[in-house]
């Protein structure tokens, strides 16, 4: 053998190993890992045992269980190594709209290949097809929508979805193998809602979980916060998964403003809360519950008591328990109103009950009942009106009331601040005092000649916030109101402004001296001046008043932290907790707004510093034990100075002693809006109520509704 040839056995023999090391690297493992991968396909779809083949980690099989339900076809494309001893299988199943891509992880475990990950089948519920954002010959881009948030979705373009509705999406890992549409049933009227539960008359309550809200503007969906759903809402569109509501439709124009559904609070609005309700009706009265099971029964002249039963409500007749259901119950008259026994007003405190117009609902609520009365819009406004506005005013000041309260009704319907409880506002100064007193003919009349009458502002229904009386001057909105983040002072609102209650010039009464000499002015022929607020004073002596502060800024402090700052030496600062008190050495009105009202005070006592914030934090700080009225008459122990318009006078013993303390002010309420007592000293000069709700909320147009 020559040794140019025994030169090239060696080579010969070298490259054999090289190759012979490769295909022992690589070949045969990545070799190993397909046969793994396809043996477990095929013993699926043969139905053969394939455990062996998984690792004992996997928990999640929800692949398996797909893959036998729908019979996938399967190709398997390649398989390639990602790490020491672990390899990636890329299969494409087949789906009735072409072929989709999945991954598996295999892994080699003690000399065995094993199937270490599988694909995840998730079924996503509610998913919404905005539109499709980009496409090619293998793949669709849409862009779909769920809980407010957009998300990007790659899908075979063999799908051909529906836009702009709710769908079930079925994910094999990210990729899109099914888009069916969700059941849909019409919910004819919603009566609560909260983050548990959606209720309907006829469906009852249905649990719920994150349920996505749109409302249908031009029939394009636009998603909106599920508590801003009124209660009352018609004809809502409940897309249900596995019997649950997961998304809802619902259309403005279906929710109504010509009815109103109020909580009724217990005798004395003592809470919203009752443990036991009697009503009836002299005439023949129904009470049922439209939700299955359905239950119905006919009472005539008589009264019938219902009773919180752990959950449901027991409906009694002359102590008899007759039934109980956990649904809600309807009371409904053929004419007559509806007496209740179990509350008492003002208008009804020498009798047994007091009635009520429309219909009745109660329903059980942790350890009470909810008492619900749904009535007509102008009906309610007849118990509003004379409730907030003494009917001596007159009818232009009483019209002006009735635009004011059904535009605050209506507006409270939107809000649906009170939709868990089935309502969309209370009877009581929360919202508005209802039926407190009889129905005044004057006061109707008011409403009857302003029905459906709202004002508006840049198309949207104004606030129309209002007060008992302004000293002479209305403030801003932001000088009183929080922002929606809590910071303080509050946004501008174009027609809640500070505004002059007099004829003649405007004046800057966020300075100090002009506010003291307008308060002191006795000629000024305010629109006011007949309320007995339009002028006040209280006085503290020292010891009240050191006796005083420490409860009520201890109070305000512990209600709202935020309120109350203190001076660190340099600044002033919010703290965890209170310093001491101490005595009071001096008081000072660090702002005004500009209508006057006092905002921000400064407290200076003995041990530190102290800033209060807000009118009506100023306001609780002072409470007086004698407040003197512009009439001549007095008020004792009043809850809080009756406005932030007022000035502060100190006399002292010397310079670290006060001997006593005057405030002097005018106006009574909040001074936002309109003025009840201006209404009427404007009527008095001859303006009608379209002048007076043009002048405390300027910009508006009067509008017919309904």
């Amino acid at each position: 053998m020559t040794r140019k040839t025994f030169s090239f056995i060696i080579m010969v023999i070298f490259i054999t190993a090289i190759l012979a090391g490769y295909f022992s690297l690589f070949y045969f493992p990545h070799k190993h890992a397909a046969d793994t991968m396809k043996a477990l396909l095929d013993n699926l779809a043969a139905n053969k045992d394939y455990v062996h083949l998984l690792d004992s980690s996997i928990s999640n099989k929800s692949f398996i269980k797909y893959f036998k339900a729908n019979e996938l076809g399967y190709e398997q494309v390649k398989t390639r190594r990602t790490g020491k001893n672990t390899y990636r299988a890329n299969v494409h199943f087949t789906i009735p709209e072409g072929l989709v891509p999945a991954e598996f992880i295999i892994k080699k475990i003690n000399s065995e290949y094993k199937i270490s990950s599988l694909p995840r089948i998730v079924n996503v519920h509610g998913l919404l097809i905005k539109k499709e954002a980009g496409s090619s010959k293998k793949s669709v881009e849409y862009l779909t929508t769920k809980g407010g948030v957009d998300y990007t979705i790659t899908a075979h373009p063999g799908f051909s979805p529906d836009f702009n509705v709710p769908l079930t999406f079925t994910f094999m890992g990210k990729t899109p193998v099914k888009i069916i549409p969700m059941q849909l049933v019409t919910m004819d009227k919603i009566l609560s809602l909260s983050d548990k539960h959606i209720e309907g008359i006829n469906m009852g309550k249905l649990t719920t979980e994150n349920l996505d809200v749109y409302r249908l503007e031009d029939d394009m969906p636009h998603y909106i916060s599920p508590s801003s759903v009124p209660s009352g809402t018609g004809n809502a569109q409940i897309f249900m998964a596995d019997n649950k509501p997961v998304a809802m439709f619902i259309k403005k124009n279906e929710i109504p403003i010509s009815t109103v559904r109020v909580a009724l609070n217990k005798s004395n609005f003592n809470g919203l809360l009752h443990s036991g309700i009697e009503l009836g009706s002299e005439g023949t009265y129904y009470v049922e519950t439209k939700a299955a099971p359905k239950l119905k029964y006919k009472f005539t002249n008589t009264s019938v008591v219902f009773k919180n039963e752990s959950g449901e409500v027991g409906l009694y007749h002359n102590g008899s328990r007759i039934n109980s259901s956990e649904n809600r119950w309807h009371i409904s008259t053929e004419k007559t109103p509806i007496s209740v026994y179990s509350i008492k007003r003002s208008h009804t405190a020498n009798k047994n009950s007091t009635s009520y117009g429309g219909s009745m609902e109660i329903t059980p609520w942790e350890n009470g009942m909810l008492l619900v009365n749904e009535i007509d819009m102008e009906e309610y406004l007849y118990s509003v009106v004379p409730s907030e506005m003494p009917v001596k005013f007159g009818i232009e000041p009483l019209k002006a009331q009735a635009v004011a309260a059904r535009s605050y009704a209506i507006r409270s319907i939107y809000s649906s601040s009170m939709v868990k409880y089935g309502a969309n506002m209370d009877d009581s100064t929360s919202s508005q005092v209802y039926n407190n007193v009889l129905h005044q003919e004057l006061s109707n009349k008011a409403v009857n000649e302003t029905k459906g009458i709202v004002p508006l502002y840049g198309g949207i229904i104004a606030d129309t916030r209002f007060f008992s009386t302004s000293c002479g001057y209305t403030a801003n909105y932001a000088d009183v109101w929080k922002s929606p983040n809590a910071s303080f002072p509050g946004p501008q609102i174009p027609y809640l402004v500070s505004l002059p209650q007099y004829n003649g010039e405007t004046l800057d009464l966020s300075k100090e001296k002009n506010l003291k000499t307008f308060i002191e002015n006795k000629a000024l022929d305010g629109f006011d001046k007949h309320s007995p607020y339009f002028r006040w004073n209280t006085v503290f002596t020292g010891p009240q008043l050191n006796e005083l502060a420490k409860k009520t800024l201890t109070a305000i402090f512990n209600s709202n932290p935020n309120a109350v700052l203190v001076n660190n030496g340099s600044k002033y600062v919010r703290e965890k907790n209170l310093p001491d008190i101490g005595s009071i050495l001096d008081l000072k009105v660090l702002k005004r707004g500009s209508g006057g009202n006092m905002i921000e005070l400064e407290i200076i006592t003995s041990q530190s510093k102290y800033k209060l914030i807000g009118e009506l934090n100023i306001r609780r700080f002072f409470k007086p034990g004698l407040l003197n009225l512009n009439d001549g008459s007095s008020r004792k122990n009043f809850p809080l100075l009756p406005s932030a318009f007022a000035f502060i006078d100190i006399e002292r013993i010397n310079k670290n002693s006060i001997s006593s303390l005057t405030i002097t002010g005018g106006g009574y309420g909040h001074g936002v809006g309109m003025s009840q007592y201006g209404a009427y000293g404007m009527a008095n000069k001859g303006y009608d109520y379209a002048h007076i709700i043009d002048h405390f909320y300027p910009g508006t147009e009067l509008v017919k509704l309904y």
